[in-house]
């Protein structure tokens, strides 16, 4: 096995991928990854802040919809099939 080869391999079990994303804690101003995530000395990170309130950017579209619906009935969440599909209600004996 060529030497570029077999370091690209190995690089590839040890490192993650470019697009992966890893989720990490931070305790007295050091970030803490995860077990098993293990990172040479000197690699650059992109670090953005989460809150408990961040949308993921895939699902951020879904707010443009958020409160439009303000005329259901209040069985609506639960019943959504019912009004959808004219299933029969959960509520209700068969």
């Amino acid at each position: 096995m060529e030497f570029s080869s077999h370091l690209a391999s190995r690089a590839r079990e040890v490192l993650p991928s470019p697009a992966m994303s890893i989720t990490a804690i931070v305790e007295n101003d050091t970030i803490k990854l995860p077990p098993g995530v293990h990172l040479p000395d000197g690699t650059p990170v992109e670090i953005r802040p989460q809150t408990e309130n961040t949308v993921d950017a895939r699902h951020a579209w879904m707010l443009d919809f958020a409160g439009i619906a303000n005329d259901l009935p209040p069985d609506a969440a639960a019943e959504h099939d019912h009004y959808l599909y004219g299933t029969p209600k959960r509520g209700e004996a068969q």
